[in-house]
């Protein structure tokens, strides 16, 4: 491995000492990092938010889907323990009944 094969981003965080699960305070000058300073008193995990999604297109057999001529059926949501279902009633042609999201006990939080 040579010095060109690190991408920028990662020299620069090898170069500055910024490491991954800590907290940093960033100054700017001019558009440009004057200084980061690592918050050691800082401990504790923040709670964290999360929003996973995934998203059902028709498709090609085989293939991956084309935004030009396939079409969205439905979004599926989950933000901080709510589910919700977007779906395409163009698609879909009827609705869809109600779910219920409830997490296996190991999954909950």
């Amino acid at each position: 491995m040579r010095e060109y094969d690190v991408p920028y981003h990662i020299r620069v965080c090898i170069d500055k000492d910024v490491r991954a699960s800590f907290w940093y305070r960033i100054n700017f000058s001019n558009g440009f990092v004057d200084e980061i300073q690592q918050m050691s008193e800082i401990t504790e995990r923040p709670e964290l938010k999360y929003l996973a999604y995934d998203i059902e297109t028709s498709k090609q057999p085989s293939k991956f889907p084309d935004a030009t001529i396939d079409c969205i059926m439905m979004i599926s949501l989950m933000y901080e323990g709510e589910a919700f279902l977007i779906t395409n009633r163009a698609y879909c042609g009827q609705d869809v009944e109600g779910f219920e999201y409830a997490p296996k006990p190991d999954f909950e939080s």
